[in-house]
């Protein structure tokens, strides 16, 4: 019988969280000096070229941020390198026009990685935890594993299970509501969260403690919750926030 330790699995990634995130501040700290070092050179009268101070330049120093901070796990540095590289094409090479595909290219890239893209290792927890849960309940209903998927429409689900395990939600030019006011979880859960052009809505207990990972990239992630001294947060009941909003919007509220 197989034991899992999930509290050294989420210490364990928990420190690499903090130290990708050193890394990725480090890394900020010399785009900044390099590109005020820049600067002063042209200030000197030395050439810079154009495109050194170019949104091409930007976008992709954004990327490698992001994705050094995530451990390049997700796709919004892929989406950031992408649109950087479309842009240095079009500085670079006049002769040809890439702009105006740009939007499509971004929205297939985004599509096929949430089609393709591997499944996280909660999930293999889940599966371990439960031995081969979806064999098991192949002909049960059950809400203890979420997912959910709005690509050009809407998603909303009430979730009701006193036992939830975490799951996915993905919203492509569409929005999805998700309401956990009603649930119940034990010890620590995943949910990740990935937003592209679109919007998520969250809603959870007001006494679950949340660690957010979320990353924004020209997006927002935004925590409504309201602080109220009546409420204690339940350090067993710990929700684990993982994804990205990229040109869309993240809300998490409760009640």
């Amino acid at each position: 019988m197989e034991i899992i330790n999930d509290n050294n699995n989420n210490n364990n990634t928990s420190e690499q969280f903090e130290n990708n995130r050193g890394k990725a501040k480090i890394f900020a700290g010399i785009a900044v000096v390099g590109a005020g070092t820049l600067l002063l050179l042209r200030k000197s009268g030395v050439e810079i070229p154009h495109w050194i101070f170019s949104w091409a330049s930007f976008f992709l120093l954004a990327g490698i941020y992001n994705g050094i901070k995530h451990s390049f796990r997700n796709f919004s540095w892929l989406i950031l390198m992408g649109i950087g590289a479309v842009f240095m094409v079009d500085e670079l090479v006049t002769d040809i026009a890439i702009r105006p595909y740009l939007w499509p290219i971004v929205i297939i890239g985004a599509g096929l990685f949430i089609i393709f893209k591997p499944k996280k290792k909660y999930s293999d927890r889940f599966n371990k935890r439960c031995g081969n849960w979806k064999n098991e309940k192949k002909n049960q209903f059950s809400d203890d594993y979420l997912e959910a998927s709005a690509v050009f429409g809407s998603v909303i689900k009430n979730i009701i299970s006193k036992d939830f395990k975490g799951g996915e939600i993905n919203s492509v030019f569409g929005g999805s509501e998700i309401n956990l006011s009603q649930a119940d979880i034990q010890g620590r859960v995943e949910l990740e969260v990935n937003c592209v052009f679109g919007g998520v809505k969250l809603v959870v207990p007001s006494h679950w403690e949340i660690k957010s990972e979320l990353a924004a990239v020209l997006g927002s992630v935004e925590d409504k919750r309201g602080l109220n001294p009546n409420v204690i947060q339940d350090p067993n009941k710990v929700l684990i926030l993982r994804g990205n909003a990229v040109f869309g919007g993240i809300e998490i509220k409760s009640f």
